[in-house]
C-alpha cells in the first residue's frame, strides 16, 4: 500500500468539490447567498482510506437560505450515485457552536476542519465562533471528555495495544487515539507534554496505521476497521511483510513481525494519549506515603530533582502500585532516558528485579507495571522479556502479545499471594515459599520465539535467576514449573482427566504436592491470561478435575490411585433393574468407565432404541429400516452451560461424523465424546456440548437434532453440503489464522487404542470433517476430546482398525495422515 493513499483519496476528494462548486456557480444552482464548503472528521485531516466515510459540512455565516437544500442535492448526488458514503450535513456557525458546545463528537469534528471552497470569511467565523463558544476557558473538561470517550471505546472496542485481533480505529491505541492527542495539542498548546521529536514519532507512527488501515479495507473489500486473524496474512502480503509464494509456517513468521510492529505502535499511542489527557485534564490525587523523591501533581507522579539513580528508578513504579497514581509523561520520559543510557548498569541488576516482582503484590499493581514496561525499564532489568515484549503468537487463542500476556500471569499470580483471589488465594498461603511461583510467571512464556517455548523458557530462567542471584532450591523450581507448565491443560485436553494412568503421569511429574500446587496455580493464571477459548469453565474443569486426581495420589504417598478415578469393571448384579440379557451387551469399555446408574440409563435408552429399530424394521421392508432411527437423552452437565448428550442409534458407517455435523449445524459445540458400541450394532455415544452462544442447549434443540441425524443418516439431509453453507454464511464466526493442520499420531499413549491428535485453527464442524476421514477408512472411535492447547484447537481421538487392533500399517498410516491433511487443506 503506497504511505500516500489516504492523502491521495483525499485530494481526489477536494478536487471533486472544488470543480463541482464551480460548475454550478456557473449554471446558477449554487446558493445566492454566502457559503463554504468543509472537509471534517478523517476527511478534513486528509485520512481517508477506501472504505472512509466523506464528511462535508455546507457552512452558512447567517440564517440558512431557502436554496440551500436544493444546492446541497446537487453538490452530494453524484457522490451518492457512484456508490460512495457522504456524510454531509448543512448549518449556521451559530448551530455549529451550539452543537459544539454540548456535543463533544461533534467539537472533535469541527476542531480538525478544513476549508475546500466558497467564502473563506465563512470559513474563519466558523473558526473563531466555535473556539470562542465551545472551546476557550473549557480545555479541562474537554479533556474529561475525551478520557470519558475513551472508556467508553475501551469497553466496545478493547485496548488495541493489547489485542491481537485490534480495531485499528476505535480501539485504545488506534487512529481515534492520535487524534485525541491532536485536538488536545491544539486546544491546550501550553500544557502539550510532548516534545517536537516525539510529535514526529507520532506523525510517522499515524502514517504507518493508515497504511495498515488502507491495506485492510483492500483486503475485506470493505471499510472494516478490526483486524481479523483471517485476513492478517492478506493485509501483511498487500505490505509487503509476505511475499505471495511464501509457504504457510514462513508466512506465518512474516505475520507475527508484522504483528510486533503494530502492537508496538498501538502501545505507543495508547500511552500518548493517556498522557495528554492527564496534562490537559489535570486530577488532584490524595498522595500519603511518597517515597522520598517522588512527588505528585495534576498530571501524575513525578521525579521532584530531574534524572534518578538507577537505584532510585523504581520508586515513582512502587509509589504507582501503592496508591494507583499514574506517572507524568515527564517521568515515563526520564525512565527511557535513563534506562537508554544505563542499559549496561541495569541488566540483570539482582535488587532492581526483586523490587519489580514485589510490586506485582501491591493492590495497583496492574496500572503499575504497563509503563514499567512501556518505559523499557523492565526490558532493561531483564533482556529476555524486552526480546518477546510484543511478540505476537499467530493463533486465535492468545488475546495479549507475549509481554502483556506475561504480566498480566504475573499480575494474576500476586493477586492470588497478596490474597486477593479467593479459593486462590487461601491454597497459595498454604504453599511453603510461594517466590519460585511469581518468578515462574514471568518466565514461561518469555522462550515464545522459539518452536519448543517449554525448553528455551526453561533454560532462560536457570541463565537469568543465576545471574540474578537467586538460590539453587528456587531455580530449581522455576525451571520445574516453566518446563512443565502446560503439562496440566495438555494432559486434560489428551485424557479424560479422571484416568488413573493420567493422574499417576502428573503425579509422577511432579513428585511433591508442593509443586503440583504451584503448577496449578501457575496455569490458572496463565489460561486466565491467555483468553476466553482457555480460561472457559469447562476447560478450567477438566484441570481442575485432572489436579484433585493427581494431589489424592501423591497424599497417598506417591503410589496407588485417587478414589475419584475411573469405574472397576461394573459386575453384572451392580447395575441395578436391567436384565441378564442386556447386561451382557453391555462393552467391556463402558463397564470400566461409567457408574452402574448410568449403565441402567443406557440400557434404558438402548431397550428403547430396540423397540424403535424393530417397528421401523416393520414399516421399512428390504433392509432400510433402522438406519438413523435414534434415542436421545440429555443431562446436567459438570460446569454451568453445559449439556451431557446421550445418542442412542442404530451403529451404521459415519454415525458418529454426522452426529457431530448435526451438532454443528444446530450450533452446538462438542466438548468431548465417548463412543460405546454395544452387542447387537447398536452404538451408545455420550457427548458433552455446549453451544456457541455459550447457552446450554434446550430440550427443543435435542428434538431437532434426532430428527436431523434421522434425514441425514437416511441420506435425506446433506449434512457436509449444509455446513459449507452455513461456514460461509456472513454470519459464521470468523476462522481463524490461516496456518496448516498437523497431525500425530501415537501407538504408545494408550494399551487398548491409536492415539490421534490433529491440530488445527477452529472452524465450524471440523470434528465432523474429520470424523468423516475416519469411517471413510472403515477406522471405529473408540473416544474423541475438543480442547485448546498452545494456540491450536486440539481435537484427539482413539482409534481402531475394525478388528479391535492398533495401526500399524505403514501404508494405511500415511493415507490416513494424508486425508486428514487434506481437510485442512480444504477450507
Amino acid at each position: 500500500m503506497p504511505p500516500s493513499f489516504p492523502e491521495a483519496l483525499a485530494h481526489a476528494a477536494d478536487t471533486y468539490f472544488e470543480e463541482r462548486v464551480r460548475e454550478l456557480t456557473k449554471s446558477g444552482a449554487a446558493s445566492a447567498k454566502p457559503f463554504c464548503v468543509v472537509a471534517v472528521g478523517g476527511y478534513g485531516r486528509r485520512t481517508l482510506c477506501p472504505g472512509s466515510d466523506i464528511d462535508v459540512l455546507v457552512i452558512y455565516p447567517g440564517r440558512i437560505p431557502g436554496d440551500a437544500e436544493p444546492f446541497a442535492r446537487e453538490l452530494f448526488h453524484p457522490l451518492w450515485d457512484v456508490g460512495l458514503k457522504v456524510g454531509h450535513g448543512v448549518r449556521s456557525v451559530k448551530d455549529c457552536a451550539s452543537l459544539a458546545a454540548s456535543d463533544f463528537q461533534v467539537l472533535t469534528s469541527l476542531l480538525t476542519a478544513r476549508f475546500l471552497c466558497g467564502n473563506e470569511e465563512t470559513f474563519s467565523k466558523l473558526l473563531r465562533t466555535v473556539h470562542r463558544k465551545a472551546v476557550k476557558g473549557r480545555e479541562r473538561e474537554i479533556a474529561r471528555a475525551a478520557a470519558s470517550e475513551a472508556r467508553s471505546r475501551e469497553e466496545t472496542f478493547g485496548d488495541s495495544a493489547s489485542l491481537l485481533e485490534p480495531d485499528l480505529k476505535n480501539g485504545i491505541g488506534g487512529l481515534r487515539d492520535i487524534q485525541t492527542v491532536d485536538w488536545l495539542v491544539r486546544i491546550a498548546p501550553d500544557r502539550n507534554p510532548f516534545l517536537p521529536e516525539e510529535m514526529t514519532r507520532l506523525r510517522r507512527q499515524e502514517e504507518f496505521l493508515l497504511r495498515v488501515r488502507t491495506a485492510l479495507h483492500h483486503a475485506a473489500g470493505r471499510g472494516l476497521d478490526r483486524l481479523h486473524f483471517d485476513l492478517q496474512r492478506q493485509v501483511a502480503t498487500l505490505l509487503g511483510y509476505v511475499a505471495p509464494d511464501d509457504e504457510a509456517d514462513k508466512a506465518g513468521r512474516a505475520v507475527e513481525f508484522f504483528l510486533t510492529r503494530l502492537h508496538s505502535v498501538l502501545g505507543n499511542v495508547a500511552a500518548m494519549r493517556e498522557a495528554a489527557v492527564l496534562h490537559v485534564a489535570g486530577q488532584h490525587h490524595e498522595a500519603q506515603g511518597l517515597p522520598q523523591g517522588i512527588a505528585a501533581e495534576p498530571e501524575g507522579l513525578r521525579f521532584a530533582q530531574g534524572s534518578p539513580e538507577p537505584e532510585r528508578l523504581l520508586d515513582i513504579f512502587t509509589a504507582a502500585a501503592s496508591t494507583g497514581i499514574p506517572l507524568s509523561w515527564r517521568a515515563r520520559r526520564a525512565v527511557s532516558a535513563s534506562v537508554a543510557g544505563q542499559a549496561e548498569i541495569l541488566d540483570h541488576d539482582p535488587e532492581l528485579f526483586r523490587r519489580i516482582m514485589e510490586l506485582f503484590t501491591l493492590p495497583h499493581a496492574r496500572n503499575a507495571v504497563l509503563p514499567l514496561s512501556r518505559t523499557g525499564l523492565l526490558g532493561a532489568v531483564l533482556p529476555p522479556f524486552e526480546r518477546v515484549r510484543h511478540f505476537v503468537q499467530f493463533d486465535d487463542i492468545h488475546v495479549h502479545p507475549a509481554g502483556r500476556h506475561t504480566l498480566a500471569t504475573c499480575a494474576a499470580i500476586g493477586d492470588m499471594i497478596a490474597g486477593r483471589r479467593g479459593t486462590e488465594s487461601a491454597l497459595s498461603e498454604h504453599i511453603e515459599r510461594p517466590e519460585p511461583l511469581l518468578l515462574a510467571a514471568m518466565f514461561h512464556d518469555l522462550g515464545k520465539e522459539e518452536p519448543d517455548h517449554e525448553q528455551a523458557g526453561e533454560m532462560l530462567a536457570r541463565d537469568s535467576l543465576l545471574q540474578l542471584e537467586y538460590g539453587r532450591d528456587v531455580i530449581e523450581d522455576v525451571a520445574f514449573l516453566v518446563r512443565n507448565h502446560l503439562l496440566l491443560p495438555a494432559t486434560a485436553a489428551r485424557h479424560d482427566p479422571e484416568d488413573p494412568a493420567a493422574a499417576e503421569a502428573v503425579a509422577k511429574t511432579c513428585v511433591t504436592v508442593r509443586r503440583l500446587d504451584m503448577l496449578h496455580l501457575l496455569t490458572a493464571a496463565d489460561a486466565e491470561a491467555t483468553g476466553p477459548k482457555v480460561s472457559g469453565s469447562w476447560n478450567r474443569s477438566l484441570r481442575e478435575r485432572l489436579y484433585h486426581s493427581a494431589r489424592a495420589i501423591l497424599e497417598k504417598g506417591g503410589h496407588g490411585s485417587p478414589d475419584t478415578v475411573l469405574h472397576a469393571d461394573v459386575p453384572f448384579e451392580s447395575v441395578p433393574d436391567v436384565t441378564a440379557q442386556m447386561l451382557v451387551r453391555i462393552p467391556e469399555q463402558a463397564r470400566r468407565r461409567l457408574s452402574p446408574e448410568t449403565l441402567a440409563e443406557h440400557a434404558d435408552m438402548v431397550a428403547e432404541l430396540d423397540t424403535a429399530v424393530a417397528q421401523d424394521r416393520v414399516r421399512k421392508p428390504g433392509g432400510k429400516g433402522g438406519i438413523g432411527v435414534n434415542v436421545i437423552r440429555s443431562a446436567t452437565g459438570p460446569v454451568p452451560d453445559v449439556r451431557e448428550v446421550t445418542v442412542a442409534a442404530h451403529d451404521s458407517p459415519g454415525l458418529f461424523s454426522t452426529v457431530a455435523g448435526c451438532m454443528a449445524l444446530l450450533g452446538l459445540s462438542i466438548l468431548s465424546a465417548d463412543i460405546f458400541t454395544w452387542e447387537g450394532e447398536t452404538a451408545v455415544d455420550v457427548f458433552t456440548v455446549g453451544r456457541e452462544n455459550g447457552s446450554a442447549p434446550d430440550e427443543g434443540l435435542l428434538k431437532r437434532l434426532s430428527s436431523n441425524i434421522t434425514w441425514a443418516m437416511a441420506g435425506k439431509l446433506d449434512v457436509s453440503g449444509r455446513l459449507a453453507e452455513k461456514r460461509s454464511s456472513l454470519l459464521a464466526p470468523r476462522r481463524g489464522p490461516d496456518l496448516p493442520l498437523s497431525v500425530r499420531i501415537d501407538n504408545e499413549a494408550d494399551p487398548g487404542f491409536t492415539l490421534l491428535e490433529i491440530s488445527a485453527p477452529d472452524r465450524i464442524g471440523l470434528l465432523h470433517d474429520l470424523a468423516r476421514v475416519l469411517s471413510d477408512l472403515e477406522l471405529d472411535i473408540g473416544s474423541a476430546r475438543v480442547s485448546t492447547i498452545s494456540g491450536r484447537a486440539l481435537d484427539v481421538f482413539r482409534v481402531c482398525e475394525a478388528d479391535g487392533s492398533k495401526l500399524s500399517d505403514g501404508s494405511r498410516i500415511r493415507n490416513l495422515r494424508r486425508a486428514l491433511t487434506r481437510v485442512g487443506e480444504l477450507y
